[in-house]
C-alpha cells in the first residue's frame, strides 16, 4: 500500500514515534488521514467500534509506547553489536521515552531502571526486561484496534473463515437458535471476532459466499 511514489508502509513505519520521518518509509500517524485507504463497512462498524473502546487507552498512548519500543530497541542493539556499552543512542532513547509514563498507557506498571550513563555496562533487571514483551503487545493492540477495518484485513478474515470451514465443515442445517449460537462460537474461535449484530454478521458471511446454514 503506497501513500506517495516511492513511499511505502513496511515494519519501519511501525516502529517510530508520530514525529519520526523518513526518506523510504511514512509514519503510522500518515495512516489517519481520510482517504488514505479504502475500508471494510461490516469490520468498521461491527467489529472495531468494540476494539476502540477496550483499547482506548493503548491507541492514546501509542507515541509512548512506542518511546519505550525504541529504547529497548537500543538496548538490544547495544546487547547485540557493541558488547553491552551504552552509546549515545541509548543515552538519547530513555531521554525520549522517560518523558512518558508506561503506567499511564495501560501497562501495569513503570521502568524501574536508572538512566542510562554513556560508556557504561547496560544492567536489565529481569522485571524491567519483561515490560518490553507488554510494550509489544499493547501495541499489537492498538494498531490492530485502529487499523483492522481495511478491506485487506477483510480479505485475511475471509480467507481464514474458509480456511477453518475447508478443515471442519459447517452443519448443512441447524435449528435457528442452533445456527444463531453455532455462527457466534465461529466467529469469535476461528475468526477472532465478536460482531456487534449476529444477524449482519449472518448476512455478511452469506454474501462473501463463507456460508450458509439452512434453517430447520
Amino acid at each position: 500500500m503506497t501513500l506517495v511514489p516511492g513511499k511505502k508502509i513496511k515494519a519501519e513505519t511501525f516502529q517510530f514515534a508520530s514525529g519520526a520521518t523518513s526518506n523510504k518509509w511514512t509514519n503510522w500517524s500518515a495512516l489517519d488521514v481520510p482517504g488514505i485507504h479504502t475500508g471494510s463497512s461490516f469490520i468498521k462498524n461491527e467489529v472495531q467500534p468494540a476494539l476502540l473502546t477496550a483499547y482506548a487507552t493503548n491507541i492514546s498512548s501509542l507515541d509512548v509506547l512506542l518511546n519505550w519500543y525504541r529504547f529497548y530497541k537500543e538496548l538490544r542493539n547495544s546487547i547485540a553489536h557493541h558488547g553491552g556499552v551504552i552509546r549515545q543512542e541509548n543515552v538519547d532513547a530513555y531521554e525520549t521515552a522517560s518523558l512518558g509514563s508506561l503506567a499511564s498507557a495501560g501497562i501495569k506498571r513503570n521502568f524501574s531502571g536508572v538512566k542510562p550513563i554513556l560508556g557504561g555496562k547496560i544492567n536489565l533487571e529481569l522485571h524491567d526486561a519483561v515490560l518490553f514483551l507488554a510494550i509489544i503487545q499493547r501495541l499489537s493492540f492498538a494498531f490492530d484496534a485502529k487499523y483492522c477495518h481495511t478491506n485487506q484485513a477483510e480479505a485475511n478474515l475471509i480467507a481464514r473463515l474458509r480456511g477453518a470451514l475447508a478443515d471442519s465443515p459447517a452443519p448443512y442445517e441447524l435449528t435457528a437458535e442452533r445456527k444463531a449460537s453455532w455462527i457466534k462460537k465461529f466467529l469469535m474461535h476461528r475468526g477472532g471476532i465478536t460482531p456487534s449484530s449476529l444477524p449482519t454478521a449472518e448476512a455478511w458471511l452469506k454474501s462473501n459466499n463463507v456460508l450458509t446454514i439452512k434453517v430447520i
